[in-house]
């Protein structure tokens, strides 16, 4: 497949690209700063630009068989000043894909926006931290940007504990509710990126979130 990548300098960005390269996909890494990949490869196409111009998402997108959306504010010290970085991103991702034709989108989401109940997320719970309400905020506006999209999407909502790590490939994994174990699940990049591409090349899970932990 033909994959163009958005955030491939994050942690988990930069296992989807390696991933990615390795199962024989042609990519195109779509970033901010080409100084942080450290990837050269025949198949990997770098291009440098602001996903929060719509219309440098707009003129990448077309060509490509699926878009990957792996962006993220940068860390808890940053993530309040960046918030646009996920909800912007995601509309102008919307945007750019409607108007190339293109349909398949994976995103890498949040697992404050699964359901912990039928009818409440975990965002919603009183036990949930303020630390994190805002950026949940934001992956909540982004999960509802794709619902209202019309297009083929899946979000992978990770554990709440991830750490850098190869794939394993033993994961569990949940459609749009919480795994149980707690807030002490943990899972690694690496697999992460591993269920992520398996979204890509097989849509198991097209129109649903999807949490992943060990």
């Amino acid at each position: 497949m033909n994959i163009i990548l958005f955030g491939a300098t994050g942690q988990i960005g930069q296992q989807i690209l390696k991933q990615a390269l390795e199962r024989g996909h042609t990519v195109t890494a779509f970033v901010r700063d080409a100084a942080k990949l450290d990837v050269t490869h025949l198949r990997l196409t770098v291009m440098v630009g602001d996903a929060r111009n719509a219309r440098a998402v707009a003129a990448a997108i077309p060509g490509h068989d699926a878009v990957i959306n792996a962006m993220g504010p940068g860390g808890p010290d940053v993530s309040d000043k960046y918030l646009d970085i996920i909800t912007d991103g995601i509309r102008h991702l919307v945007q750019g894909m409607r108007q190339a034709g293109l349909r398949r989108i994976v995103v890498l989401g949040s697992v404050a926006t699964l359901n912990a109940a039928p009818d409440k997320l975990l965002r919603d719970l009183p036990s949930f931290p303020d630390l994190a309400r805002n950026i949940s905020g934001a992956h909540l506006e982004a999960w509802k940007t794709l619902a209202a999209s019309g297009l083929d999407w899946t979000v992978i909502c990770p554990a709440p504990i991830v750490e850098s790590g190869e794939p394993t490939g033993q994961y569990r994994t949940q459609a749009d509710f919480l795994l149980g174990g707690g807030p002490q699940l943990k899972i690694a990049t690496g697999d992460v990126a591993d269920l992520l591409l398996n979204e890509v090349e097989h849509g198991n899970h097209i129109g649903h979130r999807v949490n992943v932990a060990y």
